[in-house]
């Protein structure tokens, strides 16, 4: 059979969708291994419909793109060699025995210096990554949560970090309490900057309504941007 078709990429969430229409009866939605979305619908199934289904199914399409996200850092050996993100830069990681049974990780310029023990696991120096990149965000968060509490008027009771894999940052409206994903380390700055702000305007507005837009087009004028290069990662 002629499966003829169009394509076009559909922005969707700040994400981009590849598109292809097709002499097909339904529409498919798929995530590929590298963590591309893409679609398969009718060809003449209208775009409104088309952005309904994606609306629908996008919580399953993020939670497999977290799994992917998830299965490729496993397959990361943490070597010499391997690239780690800090900050929105690409890090090239080198490993070296350390001296006595302390691991260590400090940062020069585009290299990361790991010291662990020369017989450190795979999954004990992927830890201590983890525990740098958690003390990196832990002080970078109180001058940019001091700052977003100055531009959206209200303030946090607390803040926590969190392994996310769907999600940037949470708030609990009641307690004005706001976690923020740990793999904002890997990001622009900016990135947090916009997350806190996010979750900080939820203090005024609960849902992601046009009343919320209006908030943040004031508190933070370029949100979109931001929040599409986030999630595109």
């Amino acid at each position: 059979m002629n499966m003829a078709c169009n394509e076009e990429i559909l922005i969707y969430a700040g994400q981009p969708v590849l598109l292809s229409r097709k002499r097909i009866k339904n529409i498919y939605l798929r995530v590929s291994r590298d963590g591309r979305v893409a679609l398969s619908a009718p060809a003449r199934m209208p775009r409104e419909a088309i952005v309904a289904f994606l609306a629908k199914h996008w919580a399953w399409a993020k939670m497999k793109q977290a799994e992917r996200c998830e299965k490729s850092a496993a397959q990361q050996q943490y070597e010499t060699g391997d690239r780690i993100s800090v900050w929105g830069i690409s890090c090239e990681l080198i490993v070296r025995p350390a001296e006595g049974r302390m691991a260590t990780v400090c940062q020069k310029g585009s290299h990361v210096l790991l010291c662990v023990p020369p017989h450190a696991t795979r999954e004990q120096r992927e830890a201590v990554i983890e525990g740098w990149y958690r003390t990196l965000l832990a002080r970078a968060i109180p001058a940019v949560l001091a700052r977003c509490e100055q531009v959206v008027g209200k303030r946090a009771k607390e803040w926590h970090i969190r392994k996310m894999k769907t999600r940037w940052g949470t708030c609990n409206v009641i307690a004005a309490r706001i976690w923020l994903s740990l793999a904002l380390v890997k990001h622009a700055p900016e990135a947090l900057e916009y997350v806190v702000t996010h979750e900080l305007t939820h203090l005024w507005v609960r849902n992601h309504g046009s009343a919320f837009k209006a908030h943040m087009d004031i508190y933070y004028p370029d949100w979109r941007r931001v929040k599409k290069e986030l999630n595109r990662g």
